[in-house]
C-alpha cells in the first residue's frame, strides 16, 4: 500500500469517529449529550498520545502509518465513549 493511503486512511477514520460523536450528541437526550462530547475529547487524546509515542520510536518517526493508527484508535475511542453514553442515558 503507498505511504499517501495510510494518511488517507487515518483522515478517513478521523471524520468517522467526528460523525458518530456528532450524530450521538444529536440523538441522546438533552440531559445526556455532553457524553458524545467527552467521548471526542477521548478520542482526540488517545490519538495525539498515539502520535506522540509513535514520534519517539526511531523506526516510526513521523510515519505516515502511526497518523494511520492514530485515526483508528481514536476512532475506536470515540465509538467507546458514545457506546458507554449510550449505555449510561439508558439507565437513568
Amino acid at each position: 500500500m503507498a505511504p499517501e493511503s495510510w494518511a488517507a486512511f487515518g483522515i478517513m477514520f478521523t471524520g468517522v469517529g467526528t460523525i458518530i460523536g456528532g450524530a450521538a450528541g444529536i440523538l441522546l437526550p438533552s440531559g445526556h449529550r455532553l457524553g458524545a462530547l467527552f467521548a471526542l475529547i477521548a478520542g482526540f487524546g488517545v490519538g495525539v498520545v498515539v502520535l506522540g509515542f509513535g514520534s519517539v520510536v526511531p523506526r516510526y518517526e513521523a510515519s505516515l502509518f502511526v497518523f494511520f493508527l492514530a485515526g483508528l484508535l481514536g476512532l475506536v475511542a470515540v465509538c467507546a465513549g458514545v457506546w458507554l453514553a449510550v449505555r449510561m442515558s439508558r439507565r437513568s
